[in-house]
């Protein structure tokens, strides 16, 4: 592709018409059911992946699931330019708020897309820390404008940090162990409370299975 097709892929990569929490801002995401990770833990009894609502979503949701499995492809075959990625006019970001990361290219394109909006605060949630790992053996630098949030792969069991460029965690928890456990996830908009885009001393996110 030429770089003018490849900004106009990139640039209708992106979500921007949530509505519910993640109203008012823009996210990029891939499939999870291109991914061969998700595909292995929704297997795995007691996981979060067993009860993954993006594939719930994604199986009537036809129109974004062909729009996601376009993304996998893009995002995760070739590393594009900083000038390539859509400048943005919203305050935050979020990356994968249906899929995950499948490869070091995607998290690098990522990071790239961090780079050309400093004054965007954007946030990844995943479980494949490894691939944190393999980019920094590639020589990745993180961008200072991006959380990452380490995802627990089994509900109700707290994970703690793995990887020195994870800033928090993420748990889910069914409304009996909930109980036990500050609940400071959901219930609200993502653009008013933030908690997970901002260094503020919260490192543990939690939320009701839904």
């Amino acid at each position: 592709m030429t770089n003018l097709e490849i900004k106009k892929a990139l640039k209708n990569a992106l979500c921007t018409n949530h509505s519910g929490k993640m109203e008012g801002m823009v996210s990029l995401s891939t499939s999870v059911k291109l991914n061969p990770y998700c595909a292995e833990r929704a297997k795995i009894p007691g996981s979060i992946c067993s009860k993954c609502y993006a594939d719930r979503q994604l199986s009537y949701q036809h129109t974004t699931a062909a729009k996601y499995e376009r993304n996998t492809k893009l995002l995760t075959s070739e590393v594009y330019p900083v000038e390539c990625f859509p400048e943005i006019l919203e305050t935050i970001g979020r990356f994968e708020a249906f899929g995950e990361l499948f490869n070091t290219v995607q998290l690098e394109n990522y990071f790239n897309m961090c780079l050309r909006n400093p004054d965007v605060d954007f946030a990844l949630w995943t479980k494949n820390v490894f691939i944190l790992a393999n980019g920094r053996k590639k020589g990745l630098q993180k961008p200072k404008n991006l959380t990452i949030i380490q995802s627990s792969m089994f509900i109700n069991k707290a994970v703690r940090k793995t990887d020195p460029w994870v800033d928090k965690t993420f748990t889910v928890w069914d409304k009996e162990h909930a109980k036990s456990v500050n609940i400071n996830c959901g219930g609200k908009k993502c653009k008013k409370c933030q908690i997970c885009y901002h260094d503020n001393g919260i490192d543990e996110i939690n939320e009701i299975l839904k």
